[in-house]
């Protein structure tokens, strides 16, 4: 785009409409509307390479469902490694309360 083209205010700015009056037109002889047909022109360009070109997005590669004795596994493994770290946190409450109980009961003798 031209620097130096002077700006219009007219009602419409659309190729293939006239200009309102003598003042829309340029001091130099240059057409505003040539110049916004090549920006179309420019515009159509790009549009009608992007027409060509693949589509950025990309699917995902398909893959077969996993079967549900592997996901049941995952379960259970799951579940078993959580009751593995109740019950070791259960033995170590019993035993902090039986050594709170027994320093208790000394210090009351």
């Amino acid at each position: 785009m031209a620097e130096s083209e002077p700006k219009t205010s007219s009602p419409v700015d659309s190729p293939g409409h006239a200009a309102a009056g003598p003042s829309a037109e340029p001091a130099n002889g240059d057409h505003p509307h040539s110049a916004q047909a090549q920006r179309d022109e420019e515009i159509e360009e790009i549009e009608r390479r992007a027409k060509h070109q693949p589509p950025a997005i990309q699917s995902p590669p398909e893959l077969p469902p996993s079967s549900p004795r592997k996901a049941l596994a995952i379960v259970a493994l799951v579940l078993a490694v959580l009751v593995v770290a109740g019950g070791i946190t259960l033995l170590l409450r019993m035993s902090h309360d039986r050594a709170l109980a027994k320093e208790t009961e000394e210090e009351t003798i």
